[in-house]
């Protein structure tokens, strides 16, 4: 039997790239063994070890700045879900957070020395922060609810939030400092016909990459704002952007998961990559059938590649890409024939 056919129903809950580690190490969550449990793998796919118990499920793995420990979620313990810490390896797991609530969407700190995550423990969900050394909680902000995507600046002193207004369902881009407190509205939610949803820091934390709905969700967009300028600008792309998009490791472009055309109804979708100079032309990355799935763009010594996963139709998989500064280059299977959701990417983020 082809050892590729013998994964069954892959799972990819979280798909995140340790830019810290030597052997590019890729961790990923698959139920194919049991329950949803976090594996980590190579570029080929060569050397697959799974590192939580499959007994128990396990989610939303996110590699620490130094690229030595894993933070995930998991529902061990009698919790409802609660964040866990491990080493890079899978030994010396962990509980961070002890609520009867749900706790989720760990991301850690630029320094690594606490880990901010999602919890609904005070009632609505809020963002909430641990210490990693003393073990200390505390809620970071009482002024932000129902946070959709957030991120830490490169230098750790703003923490960019996608969350609802206060008068509404429609979401605005807010910055809070690294004690909580609020710093600006960057992007308010008057700006775009509908709704802001993910967004990702620029390598030099002087922009902010975002996507964003049209009036009725007719078309998403990505747009960057510069924050020396407090303005937006759209980036040129091909119909709908999906996911959160991810720079290159210079800065220059900006990958992301399209449709061909605006209309939502179209079921094909490709990664491309639009440059950041104005009037650049979107450069298609790969082309497959069905959904693909949240890109992951990481600088090697060879040049930029670039992993994604799809789900459905021909070519089910996980991927990576070569990317030339001309380009798109070729593209390599790491593991096909497998059922695949689209993952999030959780490791070092900006």
């Amino acid at each position: 039997m082809n050892r590729l056919t013998t994964w069954g129903a892959l799972v990819t809950l979280g798909l995140v790239w340790n830019v810290a580690s030597a052997s590019s190490t890729l961790l990923f969550v698959s139920d194919h063994e049991g329950r949803p449990s976090i594996y980590a793998t190579d570029l080929k796919g060569s050397r697959i070890k799974r590192l939580t118990d499959a007994q128990v499920t396990d989610l939303d793995p996110v590699w620490s700045p130094a690229g030595d420990r894993i933070a995930f979620v998991s529902r061990r313990d009698e919790s409802g879900g609660s964040v866990y810490l491990m080493r890079g390896d899978g030994t010396e797991q962990k509980r961070l957070t002890h609520s009867e609530r749900l706790d989720f969407m760990p991301r850690w700190h630029p320094q690594g020395e606490r880990i901010v995550f999602v919890s609904n423990r005070a009632g609505q969900r809020s963002l909430f922060e641990v210490n990693i050394a003393t073990g200390e909680e505390r809620q970071l902000t009482e002024e932000i609810y129902s946070p959709r995507s957030y991120r830490w600046s490169p230098e750790g002193d703003v923490l960019a939030v996608v969350a609802p207004t206060g008068e509404g369902e429609r979401t605005e881009i807010v910055t809070i400092g690294s004690k909580g407190e609020l710093k600006a509205v960057l992007v308010p939610a008057s700006r775009h016909g509908g709704e802001i949803h993910n967004l990702a820091w620029h390598p030099d934390g002087t922009r902010l990459a975002y996507t964003a709905s049209t009036e009725n969700r007719r078309e998403v967009r990505l747009y960057v704002y510069e924050l020396t300028e407090k303005r937006s600008r759209r980036i040129k792309t091909p119909g709908n952007v999906s996911g959160i998009p991810s720079w290159s490791s210079d800065g220059e472009w900006i990958a992301y998961s399209s449709t061909d055309s605006p209309h939502p109804s179209e079921s094909r979708a490709n990664l491309y990559a639009s440059p950041l100079d104005v009037g650049g032309e979107p450069e298609a990355v790969a082309s497959r059938d069905g959904d693909v799935g949240q890109p992951v763009w990481a600088r090697l010594d060879h040049g930029d590649v670039i992993v994604f996963t799809v789900h459905g139709g021909a070519g089910s998989g996980l991927f990576h890409c070569e990317f030339q500064s001309s380009g798109a280059g070729g593209c390599i299977t790491v593991k096909e024939g497998a059922h695949i959701q689209t993952p999030r990417w959780l490791g070092v983020m900006r």
